[in-house]
């Protein structure tokens, strides 16, 4: 009986666990598609804040416990545990469903968009209710963000220098994006015209100038990181119904670049599929966020 209720405790502290690599795996299977941010997944899953948490509390403390080799409470000061699940996810992600996805948008790109569509509507429906207290200056914000994120998303590509200053800035632009819901990091690296070069020296990455290159990379993605999930944690906690606002409405503008009557063959597939398409997505997004959303009130109880 002993050992039945140990395998039992056991297998309970590990819930929380495949619940968060679970977690993970959405979102790195959104950021796989162009106009999809993590970042949304994570708003949804109710992860959102203590990512932010987790990534912010890479901090001088943490290096000062690193240093006195404390390293029990440098890796809970940082939540690692919660960073490793959450990592496994992204990457299981990235490497099973990359492959499907591409095949995917290459043979059903319109389906694809479509499904993404309603569930970056849906994400936006979820982050906006959640907004407490619509005043004017929210309402602004509201606006300023369908603005911002419609223009943002109308970038053109451009040649960009390859300098290690250049990709430096374009990796802490890229992660900064990824922290936010409404834009992927990949679309603003073809923006900067990055996109390609980075993917290039990917795939050799032990080359001399494919180190440097990467490492400017990483560490810009480490500097915006340390800055911009700070400002995001401020923000939200300081002006939180601003900030959902300005989030809300980011999304709602950058979801042009998933409009499925814009892609090549949309007039050759049935309305009435790619409305289906939109209502799956939006489903989907809106049981996950009440699993989410029932999980946080029990545990309130």
């Amino acid at each position: 009986m002993s050992a039945n209720r140990k395998t039992t405790a056991k297998t309970a502290s590990l819930l929380p666990y495949a619940g968060t690599v679970c977690k993970g795996f959405l979102m790195g299977s959104a950021d796989i598609v162009p106009g999809v941010s993590g970042g949304t997944m994570a708003f949804i899953t109710g992860i959102y804040e203590r990512l932010l948490s987790a990534l912010a509390a890479f901090d001088f403390r943490f290096v000062r416990l690193l240093a006195a080799r404390r390293f029990r409470q440098a890796a809970a000061h940082v939540q690692l545990d919660f960073l490793i699940a959450l990592g496994l996810g992204v990457g299981g992600a990235v490497v099973s469903m990359a492959g499907l996805l591409h095949t995917l948008l290459q043979t059903h790109r319109v389906l694809v968009f479509a499904f993404f569509f309603g569930l970056v509507v849906a994400s936006a429906w979820v982050i906006g209710g959640r907004i407490v207290g619509w005043r004017r200056s929210v309402v602004a914000t509201l606006l300023l963000g369908i603005i911002g994120g419609w223009l943002v998303t109308g970038l053109v590509p451009v040649d960009a220098s390859h300098a290690w200053l250049a990709v430096f800035f374009s990796g802490a632009v890229a992660i900064s994006a990824m922290l936010m819901p409404g834009v992927s990091g990949a679309f603003l690296l073809l923006v900067l015209g990055q996109y390609e070069f980075i993917t290039g020296l990917l795939r050799d990455p032990f080359r001399l100038e494919a180190l440097q290159g990467l490492g400017a990379f990483a560490l810009g993605c480490l500097c915006g990181i340390a800055v911009f999930s700070r400002l995001l944690r401020w923000w939200l906690r300081r002006f939180p119904a601003v900030a959902l606002a300005f989030l809300t409405g980011f999304m709602l503008g950058a979801v042009r670049t998933l409009w499925p009557w814009a892609a090549p063959g949309a007039a050759d597939v049935s309305l009435s599929v790619i409305v289906v398409c939109m209502g799956a997505g939006f489903a989907l997004v809106v049981s996950i966020a009440r699993l989410a959303h029932g999980k946080e009130n029990k545990q309130h109880e």
